[in-house]
């Protein structure tokens, strides 16, 4: 399952601030690299919630932030913001292959010195 542009725009209502300091196209990378270390995410919660967790682990937000060029409370009011809808979007293994597919040079330039995606 896909994210839908409805969810995301419904959980951005609560933060029009956002609006003023967010490109649209840094906005579906940030879904896209989101939806990309969600295992990594996982890794770092316990086995018994389901809930995404209330920050990213360092490392993950770090990459977000040098992948994307955005500054640091960005990163986080994305996150808080769209955390939700990003939890609930799935996607299957060969929709996951291509969108990886668009994402390597963010993963081996940002990601691999922090071991994501390595």
């Amino acid at each position: 399952m896909s994210i839908s542009l409805d969810k995301v725009v419904c959980a951005l209502k609560e933060y029009p601030h956002l609006y003023e300091r967010v490109a649209l196209q840094d906005l579906l990378h940030f879904v896209n690299l989101c939806t990309l270390v969600k295992p990594y995410l996982k890794l770092a919660q316990s086995p018994y919630t389901q809930a995404p967790l209330p920050t990213q682990p360092r490392y993950i937000h770090d990459f977000l932030a040098a992948s994307l060029g955005l500054k640091d409370d960005v990163v986080k009011l994305l996150w808080w913001a769209l955390k939700e809808v990003i939890w609930e979007g799935d996607l299957d293994e060969a929709a996951e292959r291509e969108l990886a597919s668009g994402y390597i040079a963010h993963f081996l330039k940002e990601g691999h010195p922090r071991d994501i995606g390595t």
